[in-house]
C-alpha cells in the first residue's frame, strides 16, 4: 500500500489495520513528525471517545505526511536518508503490510 493510499483511506481502516499500518508509517517519520504525534497524544483529552481520538489522530498523521512530503520535510530528511537512517519517501512509497 502506498503512502498516498494510506493517506486517502486511513479513515476506513479497522483497529487492527491501523495498528499495523501506523506502526510501519511511524518508523518512516523524521523527528519533527515524531514530536508532533507525541505532542498530540500527550495533550489528548482522555475524556473524549476512542472514535474522536481516531479521527483526530488520523488528521495528525495526515499533517505529518504532508510535512514529510514538503520541501522542508525533504530538507530535514536529507541527512538521515544519506546515512541510511531513513528511507527516501514520496507519495508512491510502498509500505509493506
Amino acid at each position: 500500500m502506498t503512502l498516498k493510499e494510506i493517506y486517502d483511506n486511513m479513515d476506513s481502516f479497522t483497529d487492527e489495520e491501523r495498528a499495523e499500518i501506523f506502526t510501519k508509517v511511524f518508523t518512516l517519520f523524521s523527528p519533527p513528525s515524531h514530536s508532533t504525534l507525541r505532542d498530540f497524544q500527550n495533550k489528548w483529552d482522555r475524556r473524549k471517545s476512542f472514535e474522536e481520538f481516531v479521527k483526530a489522530q488520523n488528521e495528525t498523521i495526515r499533517l505529518c505526511l504532508d510535512m514529510e512530503m514538503s520541501p522542508m520535510g525533504e530538507l530535514i530528511r536529507r541527512g538521515a536518508v544519506m546515512t541510511g537512517i531513513l528511507p527516501k519517501i514520496d507519495w508512491d512509497y510502498e509500505v509493506k503490510i
